[in-house]
């Protein structure tokens, strides 16, 4: 998925989750809950949270 002049690729298999953006890994494993903020002005990631539950 192309998001302004960036790519956004989503991923899961069985128990393996992928979140790139622009080819840089942002899913933190082990956590379960990730949130991944990306700013389309400025056209990249302004912000990355873990929560555990």
């Amino acid at each position: 998925m192309r998001i302004g002049e960036s790519e956004l690729v989503l991923a899961k298999m069985s128990t393996l989750h992928q979140v790139l953006v622009d080819g840089v890994e942002q899913y933190q494993a082990g956590m379960r809950w990730n949130i991944i903020v990306y700013d389309r002005i400025l056209g990249s990631v302004t912000a990355s949270l873990t929560f555990a539950e």
